[in-house]
């Protein structure tokens, strides 16, 4: 598919609330968060994903339809060359500045395992391979319907407390249908984007708070099929949203931020953890609820600008699939970035 700025804004949405997550969830972990911002996660816990999930299934489906050889070169050996790359300096970022709230992050063993047991936020780009190679094996033997169908069960059972005690499969699990969605369901979506509705936006937005507060206040998350309905409609709301915002003056950064998605995810767990010892020092000089947005914004701008600096050099290979691990190996194919519009999510 072509470029479609409102579903860079979704992609852009996505990314930013899973920034705000870490930041916020990070400085809890050390004494430094806003106890209200543990609410605000656990709402926003609908959307971030399943939005991302779902959008990156929309950018996926040509690409799952083509033969295996396109599919590794244009997704499938990016993501098996970033993941590791990543676990081990997001391992060495931790063991220059550790944290004792997250002794594991500096564990040899942990990183040794993460490529098969996944354990960091890296475990996106984990769940998106497996989505991809999953839905390709699935192309042509088992109908959308079934594969809906069975994605949805196991997702409702997931969202209902199932686990594998495991962050990444466990992600998998519960974020399949959505992906799924974005493929198999992608006209439909993308119908959503065919006009700005703000009066329709504003009632989806208003249900959504109404039902994360309901959720929250009742305790029933954990209920069979509450959690699932719960992110189904924020996923709506999302997409809605984005297609509001992409008719105002927001459309440009949000946008922006949706077409370079890659580089701020893998990164900025890694800058937290490297300004931390800064933000510690002056941590009590800024208001406690507004660090996590000064922080989600300070590395979210720095992640883009290192991305920008290292583009024309051998290091943009941290966020580029090395032209050997391609059968088209040129150096043209080989530099088409996963946040490009034609690509899935980062």
């Amino acid at each position: 598919m072509g470029r479609v700025v409102w579903v860079d804004v979704a992609r852009g949405m996505s990314v930013a609330l899973v920034v705000l997550y870490h930041a916020s969830l990070l400085l809890n972990e050390n004494g430094l968060g806003d106890p209200h911002w543990r609410d605000v996660d656990g709402a926003l816990a609908s959307l971030r994903m399943p939005l991302l999930f779902t959008v990156s299934g929309l950018l996926a489906g040509a690409a799952i339809r083509r033969p295996w050889r396109s599919l590794w070169d244009s997704r499938l050996a990016l993501l098996v060359w970033l993941v590791p790359l990543w676990a081990v300096l997001r391992f060495a970022a931790f063991t220059v500045a550790p944290m004792e709230s997250r002794p594991t992050e500096t564990s040899v063993l942990r990183l040794i395992a993460s490529p098969l047991w996944p354990g960091t936020g890296l475990w996106f780009l984990q769940a998106l391979f497996a989505f991809l190679v999953l839905t390709k094996l699935a192309d042509g033997r088992v109908a959308p319907r079934w594969q809906l169908t069975i994605a949805a069960l196991v997702s409702i059972g997931f969202f209902a407390g199932l686990s594998l005690r495991n962050l990444g499969y466990d992600g998998i699990g519960r974020y399949g249908f959505f992906f799924l969605i974005g493929v198999h369901a992608r006209d439909i979506v993308m119908r959503l984007g065919d006009d700005a509705r703000p009066m329709l936006t504003a009632v989806a937005l208003a249900v959504f708070a109404a039902l994360s507060v309901a959720v929250f206040r009742t305790g029933v998350g954990g209920a069979p099929l509450v959690g699932f309905v719960v992110a189904a409609w924020a996923t709506f709301t999302g997409l809605l949203l984005a297609r509001t915002l992409a008719a105002t003056p927001l459309c440009g950064p949000i946008a922006y931020l949706g077409r370079n998605t890659l580089p701020v995810y893998v990164t900025h767990v890694v800058l937290i953890a490297l300004f931390f010892p800064y933000v510690l020092q002056v941590g009590f000089a800024v208001p406690t609820a507004l660090w996590p947005l000064l922080l989600g914004a300070v590395v979210t701008a720095l992640a883009l600008v290192i991305h920008k600096l290292l583009s024309g050099t051998p290091l943009r290979y941290l966020y580029l699939v090395p032209p050997f691990m391609q059968f088209g190996s040129t150096e043209r194919r080989a530099t088409v970035p996963v946040s490009a519009a034609r690509t899935p999510g980062s």
